[in-house]
């Protein structure tokens, strides 16, 4: 009774496939159309009927057989052989496999011995077959993912003396042919678990499973990927793991020679740590700036960059207390003038840059909110990201879907995209007050190579090394059904990763774009480029500085509505317009700079406004009121405003178009209301809380963060066996996991890779303004 338990489970698994064709989830309509879509009788009807199909004869067999022993012509002991004995049970499959036998023949052969295995009974061919994803509850309510066993299948053990193959593991996908995207959250596909035999490949699978749907008139196409146990590292591995160790190496070195030979002989090694933070501090005392806040350097002084966010007292520039950038004489005595090279290898030293990294103190003058705003926000990214990859293995995900979209709540989740904004926001305000206060510090007079070079240096080494990792060395990592052995987006790096180097990646070859989240830093790179001529007009005429940016501003507002208008965009992937939605250009929209430039424009006349006024700004009681409650209520609109569209009632295409054009620039104006408001002493128990020292660390480590957070996402769903049960108790557990592990990797990659490049930008060009 264990074969044909096994047996009617494998040919139900097919039947059922057999029937799914018109069993898919389309979230793009309206999401209650989803009980039509998953409860519908014709479904069950399908499934119920095809399995009969498959299940007649051996049923008749079965029958037969049963009414045979009640009338004592069989040994009831031998009913089971005798019904597996009887070929006319899996007649059907071997007969679709031996029409295919010119196509595959390896393949074919040793899949029809594991067929007869099965019949005989042999252990093995049962493991495999055990192995095989096969339907569960739930599959009307969209549950499409049958994963089988995977650690059962890799570890299965042939009989050699028997066969000449052993067992893989591979996911078969099938979907219409009309669906494209593996990702989108509003398609959904069958994924099937298959056990087969080691000298099957994902082609070979793939054009099997295809001709057995066409020949049942079955309008679904398979792609099949198969496990391989042994896969060796590729010459792009090898050579990412060399990179990687000399940087490990420079790491070591330049961490022992700051410990060994300066911090022992000044004495700093063992003094306590700094007694407000309980962190070590720098040998030299210094304050730490966020080079990420000093987007360049002035021509015209040689003050350092410490020097450069120093507070402006009464119009004129105060550098910092002398005893903080003077050494003491016996100090200079005793410090030998090092060489480039030794400080080239100390840019290296874990301990100083660890220090750095931990020190939470802040020169006077900084915009201490910022670093708040800036690690909220980046956990509101991860938190959307966290939701927005269930699709991989959620198992539930229609009813989850269908139950949160219900609840005004959770669009605060549905539209974290604004999240990226408020990025946006930060670097247009701190690019306009640094670059102001340089430009006055200056007379006018700026290094514009420096600017850009700086913005380059600081953003592309840790960028590149990252996407070298995850291009070349991630997916060594993990395995599991749905993991993606050759890469994540193997291909697309390959051939793409030089617009990604370029910052243009959201305008050359974006729909085969290579580390997709980075289309932010494409566009923020191409708004820092742009941004001196605002900035210059505004330096020189505040007047003719306005007029530039609010004919930006308007160019950006109108592309934005028009593309919406024209393409009939919603105003995002789970909410509705009037009429014919256009998501396939949605990607036009989001992720091009004409489109996305309104927050930065924003940040930017806030930024202008803190430089005017010296971060003093005095208000009454009742405008900081209405400040606050106009920036509450514009930042609510934004998130909530769009719920009814979700629920039943399309917004109109104008609306929609509206919508779409001013959304992000009014969340920008909120952001930018509570950073001023903060800093010029109007933000109460806000600023307060954003100023927290506990946060400037974390703000430091954002940028790697941002970097790092997908990959500790996709490792952690795609590596599960089996797909889990989504709820927000659930998902708030995976997002806590997934900021903590996010946010420690930072610190490390932070320490090998980001923090040493600005030590050899420091020690190559402070030479060269010495010399």
């Amino acid at each position: 009774m264990l074969k044909l338990l096994l047996l009617v489970t494998f040919l139900c698994c097919v039947g059922t496939l057999l029937g799914q064709e018109d069993a898919y989830l389309d979230i793009e309509q309206n999401h209650r159309r989803l009980n039509e879509n998953f409860e519908s009788r014709r479904v069950v009807n399908i499934v119920i009927d095809t399995v009969s199909k498959k299940l007649f004869s051996i049923g008749e067999s079965v029958d037969r057989k049963s009414e045979a022993i009640q009338r004592g012509e069989i040994d009831g002991e031998a009913e089971s052989d005798a019904v597996f004995d009887n070929p006319q049970g899996d007649g059907n499959l071997r007969q679709m496999l031996g029409s295919l036998q010119d196509t595959r023949d390896v393949c074919i052969n040793h899949t029809q011995q594991v067929i007869t295995a099965v019949m005989e009974n042999k252990n093995w061919a049962l493991q495999m077959l055990d192995a095989f994803g096969k339907p569960g509850s739930g599959i009307l309510k969209g549950e499409l993912k049958w994963l089988g066993s995977f650690d059962e299948c890799i570890g299965v053990i042939t009989n050699r003396t028997e066969v000449d193959f052993g067992a893989t593991y591979c996911t078969a996908l099938m979907q219409p042919p009309n669906q494209t995207s593996l990702v989108d959250p509003t398609q959904l596909a069958i994924t099937l678990g298959l056990c087969m035999p080691d000298t099957c490949t994902g082609q070979d699978v793939s054009a099997i499973a295809t001709d057995l749907l066409m020949s049942q008139n079955i309008a679904l196409l398979a792609s099949v990927t198969c496990y391989q146990k042994d896969f060796p590292l590729d010459a792009d591995a090898i050579v990412a793991i060399v990179i990687c160790s000399v940087f490990g190496v420079l790491v070591i070195l330049g961490t022992g020679y700051d410990v060994i030979v300066i911090q022992m002989r000044k004495g700093d090694f063992f003094k306590t740590s700094d007694k407000s933070t309980g962190a070590a501090v720098p040998g030299d005392g210094k304050e730490v700036a966020d080079s990420e806040k000093v987007p360049l350097l002035s021509e015209s002084t040689s003050v350092s960059i410490e020097d450069a966010q120093a507070v402006q007292e009464n119009g004129q520039d105060r550098l910092p207390d002398q005893r903080q950038t003077t050494s003491k004489p016996q100090d200079q005595k005793s410090e030998r003038p090092h060489g480039l090279g030794i400080k080239l290898l100390l840019s290296f030293s874990a301990y100083t840059n660890g220090a750095k990294l931990l020190n939470t103190r802040q020169v006077p003058g900084s915009l201490t909110a910022v670093h708040g705003i800036r690690f909220l926000s980046m956990t509101w990214v991860v938190l959307g990201h966290a939701f927005s990859s269930l699709p991989s293995m959620g198992s539930n995900l229609a009813p989850f879907l269908q139950e949160s979209i219900s609840r005004w709540t959770f669009h605060g989740i549905l539209n974290a995209f604004v999240s990226v904004d408020t990025f946006f926001t930060l670097s247009g305000l701190l690019v306009a007050y640094l670059a102001m206060k340089e430009l006055k510090k200056g007379r006018g007079k700026l290094n514009w190579a420096m600017f850009y070079f700086h913005r380059f240096w600081r953003l592309t080494p840790v960028y590149m090394m990252m996407l070298m990792f995850y291009t070349c060395l991630f997916h060594y990592l993990g395995d599991g059904p749905i993991w993606p052995q050759t890469g994540v987006q193997k291909h697309q790096c390959r051939d793409n990763w030089w617009t990604n180097l370029l910052y243009i990646n959201n305008l050359v070859n974006k729909d085969e774009m290579c580390f997709g989240w980075a289309w932010y830093l494409a566009n923020d790179m191409q708004f820092f480029v742009l941004s001196p001529l605002i900035l210059i007009p505004l330096f020189y005429s505040e007047m003719l500085g306005m007029i530039v940016i609010g004919v930006f501003l308007a160019a950006t507002l109108t592309t934005a509505g028009l593309i919406s208008r024209l393409d009939n965009l919603p105003v995002g992937v789970f909410y509705q317009t009037e009429g014919k939605q256009g998501l396939a250009n949605f990607n036009d929209y989001y992720m091009t700079p004409y489109c996305r430039m309104g927050p930065y424009l924003i940040g930017i006349v806030a930024g202008y406004l803190l430089y005017k006024t010296n971060c003093k700004l005095r208000l009454n009681k009742k405008a900081v009121l209405v400040g606050w409650a106009v920036a509450a209520a514009s930042a609510l609109a934004v998130l909530y405003g769009p719920y009814e569209s979700a629920n039943g009632t399309p917004m109109p295409s104008d609306v929609s178009a509206f919508y779409n054009s001013a959304h992000r620039t009014v969340w920008g104006a909120a952001v930018c209301w509570v950073v001023v408001a903060c800093v010029t002493g109007n933000g109460g128990f806000v600023n307060t809380l954003m100023s927290c020292t506990g946060f400037v660390t974390l703000s430091r480590l954002t940028y790697c963060a941002y970097l790092i957070h997908p990959m500790v996402i996709i490792y952690q769903y795609m590596t599960h066996r089996s797909p889990f049960f989504i709820s927000d108790v659930n998902i708030v557990c995976n997002f806590l996991g997934f900021l903590v592990i996010t946010y420690g990797l930072s610190f490390v990659v932070s320490l090998v890779f980001e923090a040493p490049m600005m030590g050899l930008e420091k020690a190559v060009f402070r030479r060269e303004r010495r010399n």
